[in-house]
């Protein structure tokens, strides 16, 4: 089964780089709908992204969802984007 993480990116630059420096780790793949225009330098190299007005956010989770689904996910775990998770709790949700 095939776990991708999605989320929804808007500003806060710092929190997003650290996000996803840590998330990568655990080898899933990052689907993330980002607000237009914001930059993300390398983060595109982490993360599959499309870019989505920010209002309404969920429009950018669901672009997140629909690139997870292109991309073949069974499952998929939403996370915002400044929840640092553990490999215990990816290791629960792959179970």
């Amino acid at each position: 089964m095939k776990l991708g993480l999605v989320t929804a990116f808007h500003g806060r630059e710092n929190l997003t780089r650290m996000w996803c420096e840590h998330t990568k780790q655990f080898g899933l793949p990052i689907y993330g709908g980002i607000t237009e225009g914001q930059y993300l330098k390398g983060r595109e190299k982490i993360a599959t992204l499309r870019w989505m007005p920010n209002n309404p956010v969920g429009a950018k989770f669901n672009a997140a969802l629909a690139l997870a689904m292109e991309d073949g996910c069974a499952a998929v775990m939403i996370l915002p984007s400044d929840d640092f998770i553990s490999q215990e709790w990816v290791d629960v949700s792959i179970e």
